[in-house]
């Protein structure tokens, strides 16, 4: 149950994350679905990895490394995507 737990975390992080990003840009573009689940998803595999890796749930480093590590991957996806045209 405490994998479930963390990997929920990881969810919360990325739809928090997802939904930031949306308000910082909402004037420029609409709100992406395809972007929105992107970033959900990779708040999933971070969760699951949290999970995995045994972080203890109380600890709130877990919640900011959950949060600073969606980031951090969906900038270098980006990254790999745009430079591989």
């Amino acid at each position: 149950m405490l994998g479930l737990e963390i990997v929920l975390i990881g969810i919360l992080a990325s739809i928090a994350y997802g939904l930031s990003g949306y308000l910082k840009s909402m004037k420029e573009e609409g709100f992406s679905p395809e972007k929105f689940f992107k970033t959900v998803i990779i708040g999933i595999i971070v969760g699951a990895y949290a999970a995995y890796s045994n972080m203890n749930i109380s600890d709130a480093y877990g919640f900011i490394m959950a949060s600073g590590a969606i980031a951090y991957i969906e900038n270098i996806l980006k990254f790999i995507y745009r430079h591989a045209k």
